[in-house]
């Protein structure tokens, strides 16, 4: 337990029998502030971030695999990608092989979204997945910096 002080100036022309009455007053709003404050000391602050998911047309089990990863079912759409993944359309298994890295990083597992992100390039190389690669690498170097 920690203890501390609260200091509330009371305009001089309240008398002495109504402070009590202004203090309860002005309590909610006191207690909202030392709320938040502790609330911010006490939670992750989050930093929001995009991603880009690669869609894939006419297909009813990619767009199962999209509507997964939109409800954060991480893993069962990776299931999903990692059957498009050995397509005989480069295309097609790049993209796969795309939504697989931002599967992982989601799952925390990035050195092996760095692998997905280097298959995706070497079939079907597209300027989203070098910057993806770029951010993946900056956030790593950050994470191993705050250790």
């Amino acid at each position: 337990m920690q203890n501390d002080s609260l200091f509330l100036f009371v305009d001089s022309s309240v008398s002495e029998n109504n402070v009590g009455g202004v203090i309860a007053k002005k309590l909610p709003d006191i207690s909202r502030r030392i709320g938040a404050e502790l609330a911010k000391s006490l939670s992750p602050q989050w930093v929001t971030q995009q991603r880009i998911l690669m869609t894939y047309a006419d297909n009813s089990d990619w767009e199962e695999a999209y509507a997964l990863a939109e409800e954060f079912q991480w893993k069962e759409a990776i299931e999903k990608w990692m059957e498009f993944s050995d397509s005989k359309d480069a295309k097609k298994a790049a993209f796969a092989a795309y939504n697989i890295a931002v599967g992982c990083e989601m799952l925390e597992q990035f050195d092996l979204a760095v692998k997905w992100l280097d298959y995706s390039m070497s079939l079907f190389p597209m300027k989203e997945t070098e910057i993806y690669r770029s951010q993946l690498d900056q956030y790593r170097a950050g994470m191993k910096g705050a250790k």
